[in-house]
């Protein structure tokens, strides 16, 4: 991103509108990470390297929807 990282960009978001709920797709996914994550008001933090449903996965978990 060329202004800010994604921690940065998701405090703003956060504080422009609290409830939106953001997940990161990151390559970084230590334990550091997801304390900072969620700090930002990320609410699912997964690795770039796992499956495409399981990012799926999180967006259902994330919106509260059930697994269709």
């Amino acid at each position: 991103m060329p202004v800010m990282n994604g921690l940065d960009a998701a405090r703003e978001l956060t504080k422009l509108m609290p409830n939106v709920p953001l997940i990161m797709f990151t390559n970084h996914t230590r334990k550091i990470m997801e304390e900072e994550a969620q700090k930002a008001g990320i609410r699912s933090l997964m690795s770039k390297d796992e499956s495409y449903q399981k990012l799926i996965s999180n967006v259902f978990e994330v919106l509260d929807l059930q697994d269709r």
